[in-house]
């Protein structure tokens, strides 16, 4: 009962939290670090009637989940608002028995990853038809001596695969050959964080909790960051201004939007619930 009611929290946190990404591109705290302490307290539950053993993993899990949402938010990858939503799905998902090769803090990731490929595809080249620099740069990225060596080198396990016993899966087969699209599409959503996922705005505009694409110094001293996994607080936001208006700093201020994740986190764990490690069920 109490592991059913855990996935049904998950499911309805994650359902609010992708209707706030796709439609105002935030994930309110109250959402985000709610989740992380709804599917906690039930796992306190499920520990004092089962086993310890539950909790100890929950925050073991959850830890885990956050530490690589952060760095997936230090690299540009996720926004603040993801980071701390994985905390709580690390939680729940530590509470999901899984079959398969896989234990069930990696095949979550999978999972999500089956969803990540298409579903950034579709929304780079989206934004890329509304700014159509971004194919232009993309011309040139994609001609550079790094990422077409890169390329022959995601090529090469495919080659060396070829040469193994024949007795391969082939989904095996399926997700090496997907190394080189994998290549092509990092590069191609790089150009289009950096051209298609930051704006210029006037200092005035400059609201709580946006992320800026740029350092702010004044006096020698950094005011705000862009990697603050938050995003700038109130008060940096009335000392920017401040700044701003003494003529200590721009008028203008560069911010920074990610890409709408939290669906792919989402489906993602739907996928899990259902069916566990998905690469079970497609190598079989």
């Amino acid at each position: 009962m109490l592991l059913t009611t855990i996935i049904l929290t998950t499911i309805l946190f994650l359902a609010i939290a992708s209707y706030h990404d796709l439609k105002t591109g935030e994930i309110p705290d109250k959402v985000s670090i709610g989740l992380f302490a709804a599917v906690l307290i039930l796992t306190i539950f499920r520990a004092a009637a089962e086993s310890p053993e539950f909790l100890i993993n929950a925050l073991l899990t959850g830890a885990l989940y956050f530490v690589i949402g952060y760095i997936s938010f230090y690299l540009g990858q996720l926004g603040g608002g993801d980071v701390k939503l994985l905390a709580g799905i690390g939680v729940a998902v530590s509470n999901i028995p899984v079959e398969g090769f896989l234990p069930n803090y990696a095949a979550y990731f999978i999972d999500a990853g089956v969803v990540v490929m298409p579903y950034a595809a579709i929304y780079g080249l989206i934004l890329g038809f509304q700014n159509k620099s971004v194919f232009t740069e993309f011309g040139r990225e994609i001609k550079k001596i790094k990422i077409i060596l890169l390329i022959i080198l995601s090529m090469l396990p495919l080659f060396f695969l070829f040469l193994a016993p024949e007795n391969i899966e082939f989904i095996l087969i399926v997700l090496v050959a997907l190394l080189p699209v994998f290549v092509i599409l990092t590069a191609f959503l790089k150009v289009v964080e950096k051209i298609a996922m930051q704006k210029t705005i006037d200092v005035s505009e400059l609201k709580e909790e946006d992320t800026l694409a740029e350092y702010i110094f004044a006096g020698g001293k950094k005011i705000a960051g862009k990697n603050d996994i938050t995003g700038v607080t109130k008060e940096q936001v009335e000392k920017i201004k401040k700044f701003a208006e003494g003529g200590k700093i721009s008028n203008k201020i560069k911010i920074k939007w990610g890409m709408k994740f939290v669906p792919v986190l989402f489906l993602g764990f739907l996928i899990f619930v259902v069916y566990g490690n998905v690469l079970k069920i497609l190598c079989c």
